[in-house]
């Protein structure tokens, strides 16, 4: 390897008891050659004064100080302020193997690629990315690598090559800000590398009851029903701004890309919502959904794919929404009942398959609707024989 410098970004806002993990692990790395970027987004409790306690024992540690403006603004004073010829994002409260920035820069640098992106260890999250080389100036690994969930989206299981990062971060993107960043930046990436290796954890902190209420804890309090604040809806105040991107694309796969992670947050967000609200309240929310017209567009953009979304009408959405939720629930129950290892993800996805669409025998598995329609023309996984067993 060429021991090229790496710049690693950590945003820190209140995050002073997970230092000991999240900059411990990177000062155990065994690539040596990196700068870490502390960007105390002005923390209330004693974050700046320990991350100085770091950084008066290790030359490689900076730390900057601003005021209060969100992980956007934080990461791109970090991009700003970077050195290195690589830029690696880290969370705060994350935790890296000690061998991962070495895996990192070997992939890049074996490739010459212009990033890399990893599996990754997640509590909720399942993403299946393979070993291979992506050459995006093919239309077909173009589509696969955008739509995959664990490539498209977090920015924390790459790593980039500095001079690919033209675009900031939106800083009045306040969710998925993330996935649209890298959407921005997907024009710049000729060659992409994705490796099974699991080279980031990501952690998930209990709520914090102070808090103010979060979209999900709205579906409790009954807020939810008139603010639409879920994720779905997010994701959906992106779509301007990813429409805007795509126009770097050929035209004949602008929709595909600006539209094709939408539906990823429906699944989610009805598992999410199925925990918390009572089922017949989830049905209302996954029917207006289901008659939205982004959704509808989103869902016949899949088409060319081999997946036919059959649009419904209003009584045939109510119907149909309250089936899934009652699958949902009666699945959920069945499976806490078997001691078997589901995904269960998959199975709320491929009931929505089996009950909403009809797939051809020539699919294209690109994303996550694509890859679980065709695990249940295979029949081979547990879930695809749960569902194909129950639902007819």
């Amino acid at each position: 390897m060429k021991n090229e410098k790496v710049s690693i970004i950590m945003p820190a806002y209140n995050a002073a008891k997970h230092f000991d993990r999240s900059i411990g692990c990177i000062l155990k790395q065994t690539y040596k050659n990196f700068e870490l970027l502390i960007i105390d987004d002005g923390s209330t409790d004693n974050t700046l004064s320990k991350a100085k306690e770091f950084a008066n024992k290790d030359e490689r540690i900076k730390v900057i100080s601003k005021e209060h403006a969100g992980v956007s603004s934080a990461r791109n004073l970090g991009v700003k302020m970077a050195t290195g010829k690589y830029i690696k994002f880290n969370d705060a409260d994350d935790h890296m193997p000690e061998y991962a920035l070495e895996r990192f820069v070997q992939l890049i640098e074996e490739h010459d690629a212009d990033a890399v992106s990893s599996r990754f260890s997640h509590p909720c999250l399942k993403q299946l990315l393979p070993n291979k080389v992506y050459d995006l100036t093919k239309k077909s690994d173009l589509i696969e690598y955008a739509l995959d969930f664990g490539a498209g989206t977090m920015p924390w299981n790459k790593l980039y090559k500095r001079e690919v990062l033209t675009e900031s971060f939106d800083e009045n993107v306040h969710v998925t800000e993330d996935e649209l960043y890298n959407f921005a930046n997907l024009k710049n990436l000729k060659k992409v590398v994705t490796t099974t290796e699991i080279l980031y954890t990501y952690y998930v902190a209990p709520p914090d009851p102070n808090a103010p209420l979060s979209a999900l804890q709205k579906v409790m309090s009954g807020e939810f029903w008139t603010t639409n604040c879920t994720q779905w809806y997010m994701a959906k105040q992106l779509y301007p701004l990813k429409q805007k991107y795509s126009l770097a694309f050929p035209e004949d796969i602008r929709d595909d890309l600006a539209t094709g992670r939408l539906c990823d947050f429906f699944f989610w967000e009805t598992i999410m919502l199925i925990d918390l609200a009572i089922p017949e309240n989830v049905a209302k929310e996954v029917k207006r959904i289901l008659l939205e017209d982004l959704f509808i567009f989103t869902m016949k953009t899949k088409e060319k794919y081999g997946i036919i979304f059959h649009p419904l009408s209003e009584e045939q959405a109510k119907i149909k929404s309250q089936k899934l939720v009652n699958f949902i629930c009666q699945a959920r129950t069945d499976l806490q009942a078997q001691n078997k290892e589901f995904e269960f993800i998959d199975i709320v996805i491929m009931a929505f398959v089996k009950m909403f669409c009809s797939v051809s025998n020539s699919i294209h598995a690109y994303d996550i609707i694509g890859r679980r329609a065709k695990a249940l023309q295979d029949n081979l996984s547990v879930e695809a024989q749960y569902v194909n067993s129950k639902l007819q």
